[in-house]
């Protein structure tokens, strides 16, 4: 009797039960994998970052100096193309004799010995892009959220002496990431914003500028760097965009101050 009921199979309730039970299980997991997920992200932008500061660390090491950041007009124009190209050499494998006795610009070194690569990675984990029409390059260093984002770098100017500096003006930022330039996502990066008559948020850089804090010399917390003060690497982080965010009553994003605004951008500095 009991071996016919078994065979019988499930009842419309007993079914209807177990679906429930399946559906809130669902509904307690899916979000924590979610976060699961984003913090192993998180993670392993972070761990990115740092070991892109060990390269750049090993790199001023052997060559006195971190690579530059300026914008040019040739190959590697922008400072995320330039980290990629210092860091991994012209060919991915590095300076001197790795690189068939080339060195970066400037730099006085022996040819007869290899230099790096100060960072390598997965194809996968770089972002490539034809050159002036011509051969596809490596030209930025990618984050790992989805869809990932670029690392941008900038180097701080060594004759600096004032407590406070412009970094963006002269590192050319809107190179970097135009004033209202949409990714392959349709996002835009609010990294420079040109505010309206009234806006009282200043100048141009200032959304930007408030986000990663730059160059203040003070001892708060607020303005506390944990790693180098030399360069800035930031990644976009999980929204994709560089600086805060906040969305406006119709339902749209826009670039906000940081204490008024969602801020999720990954750094070298606090």
């Amino acid at each position: 009797m009991r071996r016919a009921r078994i065979l019988r199979g499930f009842t419309l309730v007993e079914l209807l039960i177990v679906m429930l039970i399946i559906g809130v299980l669902v509904g307690i997991l899916v979000p924590t994998l979610g976060q699961a997920m984003h913090t192993v992200r998180k993670g392993k932008t972070r761990r990115l970052i740092k070991n892109l500061e060990l390269g750049l660390e090993a790199y001023q090491k052997d060559f006195g100096e971190y690579p530059p950041s300026q914008y040019e007009n040739t190959y590697p124009r922008t400072g995320r193309e330039k980290l990629v190209f210092h860091l991994r050499g012209p060919r991915g494998t590095g300076w001197g004799v790795g690189a068939a006795g080339a060195l970066p610009d400037g730099i006085r070194a022996r040819r007869t010995r290899t230099y790096g690569p100060y960072y390598d990675t997965d194809a996968e984990q770089m972002r490539y892009a034809r050159v002036d029409g011509a051969e596809t390059r490596p030209v930025a260093f990618l984050d790992f959220f989805e869809p990932p984002g670029d690392i941008l770098y900038f180097r701080v100017p060594a004759n600096d002496s004032r407590e406070t500096r412009d970094l963006w003006r002269d590192n050319n930022f809107t190179y970097e990431v135009g004033r209202w330039e949409a990714d392959t996502e349709g996002r835009y990066n609010y990294a420079r914003y040109n505010p309206q008559p009234g806006d009282p948020a200043g100048g141009e850089d200032e959304y930007f500028n408030d986000c990663v804090v730059a160059f203040e010399k003070s001892s708060t917390s607020e303005h506390t760097r944990y790693h180098s003060d030399k360069y800035l690497l930031i990644s976009p982080g999980p929204d994709g965009r560089y600086g805060a965010i906040r969305r406006t009553e119709d339902g749209d994003v826009e670039p906000a101050p940081r204490v008024r605004g969602s801020y999720d951008d990954i750094t070298n500095w606090r």
